[in-house]
């Protein structure tokens, strides 16, 4: 048998199949079912669902040995449900009604309602962009920032980091960190690839569409023709547009609705570099204000080294006071650098009285020349 057989769209295959089904059924509605099971189940007879079901579990089969394994199961319980149906009370109706009870189960369990996990606070999250204004004939769509910029304190490491604003094919986003993250990613590549496959429909269209309309047109008229000349009333199209203008009409329409889409992604884009303007803006005051306070805690240091003040003493002290001892602390400065280049200079001074005990002097030997020292000889 090849491969590319399919047993479903084979006409013998569905004739054998639908006979098996029927005969299926017709016999399951044969079997009586006890009434504590039919309360149980809520129907008085199941195996019109139960062969339903079957059969729709097993449509998709290609494979040659799975078609003849099913057909084989269905023709043996076919042969179950006939000897339940003459024999009620023989070991055959016992295991149809077992196989009822347990399939009832096995559905319950399944439809049980499962555990949802409750929302969290990020499911709530709002996205950074809101509609204001919807776009008509005359305005394009306008946008507002909502879910940025963040405070400092929602801001993981305590430092803010602008955002970039980037786009992928024309479509805006802000880069928030590197590396970029894989939802992103799939959105772009959605987009991106259906945007490709609309241009591409127009192309086919403008090109061989409106050519197919325009044949489709004339065979129109051709049978039109040759209806009056055969006498016969051929039905009035009743104002329907031609092939040719409705193909114009959907090409028409498919650039209208790319016009749309450029200028949401143009509103976009001036909204993101609205929210990339005041994340600079709140940047660069934090960085002011972080520098400040590092000063401060630079200039705290300086005094309880120099005067073994404490932060506390500091921060109290009359600004008099504070000037003394910044300029006590200036004049100790000096006097360590004072003694730093004294040190230098006299470390210089030996340097110059070691080398002076030394005095170059060249021996030659043939073509070598060596330094040696006066003490060496």
């Amino acid at each position: 048998m090849p491969l590319h057989f399919r047993p479903d769209r084979d006409s013998r295959h569905r004739r054998v199949g639908f006979s098996l089904y029927r005969a299926l059924v017709r016999q399951g509605r044969r079997v009586p079912i006890p009434p504590w099971l039919s309360d149980k189940i809520g129907t008085p007879n199941p195996f019109d669902t139960l062969v339903k079901n079957g059969f729709r579990r097993n449509r998709e089969d290609t494979s040659p040995r799975l078609v003849v394994s099913a057909l084989k199961s269905g023709y043996r319980f076919l042969s179950m449900l006939h000897t339940a149906a003459e024999n009620p009370a023989g070991p055959e109706h016992a295991q149809v009604v077992d196989f009822v009870s347990d399939n009832y189960e096995t559905v319950g369990r399944r439809e049980r309602p499962r555990f949802t996990k409750p929302p969290t606070a990020s499911s709530d999250r709002k996205g950074p962009l809101t509609l204001v204004q919807e776009a008509t004939d005359t305005s394009p769509p306008v946008y507002r920032a909502t879910s940025r910029p963040l405070p400092l304190e929602q801001l993981s490491g305590g430092v803010r980091k602008v955002p970039v604003l980037d786009d992928y094919m024309g479509f805006p986003f802000l880069r928030f960190s590197k590396p970029q993250k894989g939802g992103l990613s799939n959105a772009l590549t959605y987009l991106s690839r259906k945007r490709i496959s609309d241009y591409a429909t127009v192309m086919r269209l403008r090109g061989e569409g409106v050519d197919i309309a325009r044949e489709e047109d004339r065979w129109e008229g051709s049978m039109r023709e040759l209806a009056r000349e055969n006498g016969i009333d051929f039905e009035q199209d009743g104002g329907e547009a031609s092939y040719v203008s409705t193909t114009r009409g959907v090409i028409d329409e498919m650039q209208r609705i790319s016009s749309r889409q450029v200028e949401d992604r143009l509103a976009r884009g001036k909204a993101m570099w609205e929210i990339v303007l005041q994340e600079r803006e709140l940047a660069e005051k934090e960085e002011q204000e972080r520098r400040r306070k590092q000063r401060e805690e630079r200039e705290l240091q300086r005094q309880r080294e120099g005067g073994e003040v404490h932060v506390e003493d500091a921060v109290g002290e009359r600004p008099e006071e504070q000037g003394e001892q910044r300029e006590e602390g200036t004049a100790r400065q000096r006097e360590d650098v004072a003694q730093i280049r004294a040190r230098k200079r006299k470390a210089k001074e030996r340097a110059r009285k070691k080398s002076g005990n030394w005095r170059a002097s060249s021996v030659v030997l043939g073509n070598l020349s060596t330094p040696v020292r006066d003490t060496v000889w």
